[in-house]
């Protein structure tokens, strides 16, 4: 059979919340699918982007691939949360959620950051404090500034309601992701709080459950940084062919 990886980006986001992810994929697959969110691609359409309008869309696409493919999802962010809620409805080969926003607000990032710090400073030489924390500003900058950007050209309070609505959506589905499941989140995520990982491994009844831990990464890693590693350790569980999943 045909094999297919569908992707699903963040809310107010694009194809590159995926960084070079899509592009390493396919060699990998017979085709990779980015599905944009409803109002997306041009900004002027936003409104579009509805809790119903978007769900029929994403079952039409789960429903066409599904027929004749072998079908892994990946999700990031708000499509984390989407895919976790599309993976207790549908059987997928392997399902990979990065960064999933089921909880969105870190109240423990600025408590995170001091953490790390102390670690640096406590760990490394001089010089290599001095540049972990000229790269760890530089990465922050970009992330907030993208952020921001996104928040002033894009956000509405609709589509903040819709955001909210699949997170509520998913967490009220009393099902459980069924397929092979791995969970990747950078640890210095400043949207995604640390809790998360469990709530969502706890939400998978499959034996096959993973998490990779990012170290120095932050919510938009795939896309502001070098992630070749990261991404190598995903296709590799994508292409794992573990002995519970044949049986």
């Amino acid at each position: 059979m045909r094999k297919v990886c569908i992707l699903l980006h963040g809310y107010l986001g694009d194809a590159a919340d995926f960084g070079m992810l899509p592009k390493s994929l396919k060699a990998h697959y017979d085709e990779v699918v980015i599905c944009q969110m409803p109002g997306h691609v041009s900004i002027d359409r936003i409104y579009t982007f509805t809790f119903k309008e978007t769900v029929e869309m994403l079952y039409e696409v789960i429903e066409t691939y599904t027929k004749d493919s072998i079908v892994d999802l990946i999700g990031y962010s708000l499509g984390g949360v989407m895919a976790s809620y599309l993976a207790k409805q549908y059987n997928f080969h392997k399902v990979v959620l990065i960064s999933p926003s089921i909880k969105f607000l870190n109240f423990d990032f600025p408590k995170v950051m001091r953490e790390y710090m102390k670690s640096v400073e406590k760990e490394y030489e001089k010089e290599e404090v001095k540049k972990t924390k000229e790269e760890t500003k530089t990465l922050f900058k970009a992330d907030f500034g993208y952020i921001w950007y996104r928040f002033t050209t894009r956000f509405t309070f609709s589509t903040f309601k819709t955001f909210l609505q699949f997170i509520d959506a998913n967490n009220k589905l009393k099902e459980k992701i069924k397929a092979p499941l791995l969970v990747v989140r950078g640890e210095l995520d400043e949207l995604v709080p640390k809790d998360t990982v469990e709530t969502i491994l706890n939400s998978c009844a499959n034996p096959i459950k993973k998490y990779i831990g990012i170290p120095m990464a932050s919510h938009l890693f795939l896309r502001f940084s070098d992630q070749s590693e990261t991404i190598s350790r995903i296709i590799e569980f994508l292409n794992e062919e573990d002995q519970e999943t044949n049986e």
